[in-house]
């Protein structure tokens, strides 16, 4: 057991310590799509003080606040494109192999699909590309703290989002993530006991080797 909480105390501090205390979601849904079977709102929500998150949230048909369904956040791919984020497993633009989020809400999940930090709408005005994501890399190791840190902080806020929504069931949350969000999701999991499961595709490797 301390061997365990040795390793907890280690990850941690390796990341980047602490987390900020959370600040209001303040969520707004921005647009509305519908779709066969389910439809798609399209919602920000801050994760912390003045940064927000854009995100497509997938509804089946039928579920309602009165009839919740179990909530699922999905992870994008990294895959070197940095235009293409949430929208891919939202099944709006990319590869309809990671159409991951389609799949779900036609089986009856609540889905989320957030962009992550570098990506899509969370891009740099100036520095393009890898550039941005090597610069805010950079940023956060001058300061202690390493990007994984923050891609749990904002993976925990997008549960935060999930389990504030009322046509979710907050006992009843997962998450899934391709290739570098693979690594995410296995990131998350000593953080974040409201999940009550993490499915990783590809690139998965150990504590050790991360």
């Amino acid at each position: 057991m301390r061997d365990s909480e040795d390793f907890r105390e280690n990850l941690f501090s390796c990341l980047g310590g602490n987390w900020p205390e959370p600040c209001p979601l303040d969520p707004v849904l921005e647009d509305s799509i519908a779709r066969h079977g389910y439809r798609i709102e399209k919602v920000t929500y801050q994760v912390e003080p003045g940064e927000r998150v854009p995100a497509y949230v997938l509804i089946p048909d039928g579920v309602t606040p009165k009839l919740p369904a179990p909530g699922i956040a999905v992870w994008h791919q990294h895959n070197n494109i940095w235009t293409i984020g949430k929208s891919e497993p939202a099944g709006l633009i990319g590869d309809s192999a990671h159409f991951t989020g389609v799949a779900l809400a036609r089986e009856g999940y609540v889905v989320l699909c957030p962009d992550a930090l570098c990506f899509e709408e969370r891009q740099d005005s100036i520095l393009r590309g890898g550039d941005f994501e090597r610069f805010v890399f950079l940023r956060y190791l001058v300061n202690g703290k390493s990007l994984a840190w923050k891609y749990i902080l904002d993976m925990r806020r997008a549960i935060d989002y999930l389990c504030s929504r009322s046509d979710v069931n907050a006992d009843a949350i997962g998450c899934y993530g391709h290739s570098l969000r693979s690594i995410s999701t296995w990131l998350v999991g000593p953080w974040e006991p409201r999940l009550k499961c993490l499915v990783g595709n590809c690139s998965l490797p150990t504590y050790s080797a991360i």
